[in-house]
């Protein structure tokens, strides 16, 4: 959802009433830059980060979110990556 307005997308999952939702998150010590600075870009992204500052969506307004709105994280996998970055699967249960 680096992409998009995160909570209008997850509002658009949630109209469909699913049963269950996975996210993955990238998470990293320094959260200043969603993107490592030496690696080129794909074009898409280039175009993206002109127009918009896309940041990174903190693991707990994710949960505090579809919690409010009737979703358990059920779920959490962790696995470290390249450039001090850790991505984050997350599955959440409809209540």
């Amino acid at each position: 959802m680096l992409h998009i307005d995160w909570k209008k997308g997850i509002e658009s999952m949630l109209s469909f009433n699913p049963a269950r939702l996975y996210f993955v998150l990238q998470e990293q010590s320094d959260e200043a830059h969603a993107v490592a600075k030496g690696r080129a870009l794909t074009p898409s992204i280039k175009e993206f980060a002109g127009i918009a500052n896309p940041t990174l969506i903190p693991r707990r307004e994710l949960v505090a979110y579809l919690g409010e709105r009737g979703y358990d994280n059920i779920k959490t996998y962790e696995k470290p990556v390249p450039d001090n970055k850790t991505m984050v699967g997350l599955i959440f249960a409809n209540k």
